[in-house]
């Protein structure tokens, strides 16, 4: 498996609620028997993966503010989440949930929700 999906996969390994962990293992286990493509492959003989191979690491969440971006993300109306290396920023986000639609990380999940998040993944 190349260096990318596995630095990425334990990332998110790590930081996954135990409920979660279980699902990403079964996941894994199927990644790690499947095969990337390569030219020989048809619909991908024009798309080289080399770079999935190569060393990887993940930047560290940002802190910049708006003006560090040096742009502003257009609103377009209803919820925009707007996410910096991986992470949710609230500050650059417009959070406006309409009603009876919940935002929680898996990790924040109680267990109603748990067990909602378990029925649609």
């Amino acid at each position: 498996m190349p260096d990318l999906m596995n630095s990425i996969l334990d990332a998110a390994s790590a930081n996954a609620p135990g409920w979660l962990q279980e699902r990403q293992s079964a996941g894994r286990k199927v990644w790690a028997k499947a095969e990337l493509p390569t030219r020989k492959t048809e619909a991908w003989k024009y798309t080289s993966l080399h770079a999935l191979n190569r060393s990887f690491d993940s930047a560290e969440p940002s802190a910049a503010s708006k003006a560090e971006l040096g742009f502003e993300y257009p609103y377009f109306g209803g919820c925009k989440l707007v996410f910096v290396d991986g992470y949710l920023r609230e500050d650059l986000s417009q959070i406006d949930i309409p009603a009876g639609v919940q935002l929680v990380r898996f990790a924040d999940a109680d267990d109603a929700q748990t067990k909602l998040i378990q029925q649609h993944l």
